[in-house]
């Protein structure tokens, strides 16, 4: 073999074993792209001293924590036509009776309480989503609330037709 040949061979053998050697670093990351992963745990309930209030149309409550219990969530759906603004106006009144008031990162403003369109690739099919996000934080500004709204699109419409019209709930 000409000495062309095994530094070609050298440079084959070295690209597998490189390949080889990050798809195994890549399998065993601890986390999703270099994000570390908030452990997120279902609960029958929220912890009493967690006071998050729950819209009162709501389905499907859900309760989760994450990030060793310095976090919770509550998952919820509400068949609404789009768009609303009563279950955000809900949870201004209510918080605002605790004393939180809205709040917004000055890097996050230019998204704060508009609604925003994107598709969703995560489950199956893409599905057109609208979403709102609003913030608030506490009178001791320790804690912060976040309220996301997500309306999911209909596939069977018209081309051209808005997934989202007053027609339809679809929260």
């Amino acid at each position: 073999m000409s000495n062309i040949g095994r530094w070609k061979l050298l440079g084959v053998v070295l690209i597998a074993i490189a390949t080889v050697a990050l798809g195994f670093w890549a399998m065993s990351k601890p986390s999703n792209l270099g994000r570390p992963r908030l452990d997120v745990k279902k609960l029958s309930a929220l912890p009493p001293d967690v006071n998050l209030p729950i819209y009162p149309e709501a389905e499907n409550v859900e309760y989760y924590s994450m990030a060793g219990e310095t976090v919770f969530g509550v998952s919820l759906e509400s068949h609404q036509r789009h768009p609303t603004y009563a279950i955000m106006e809900y949870y201004d009144e209510e918080l605002a009776r605790s004393g939180w008031t809205p709040f917004c990162e000055e890097y996050y403003k230019y998204g704060d309480r508009k609604w925003e369109r994107h598709t969703d690739l995560r489950k199956g099919s893409p599905k057109e989503v609208e979403r709102f996000v609003a913030y608030w934080v506490n009178p001791d500004k320790t804690k912060r609330s976040v309220l996301i709204l997500r309306y999911y699109g209909f596939n069977s419409r018209e081309p051209g037709e808005s997934a989202f019209s007053n027609k339809e709930p679809g929260l």
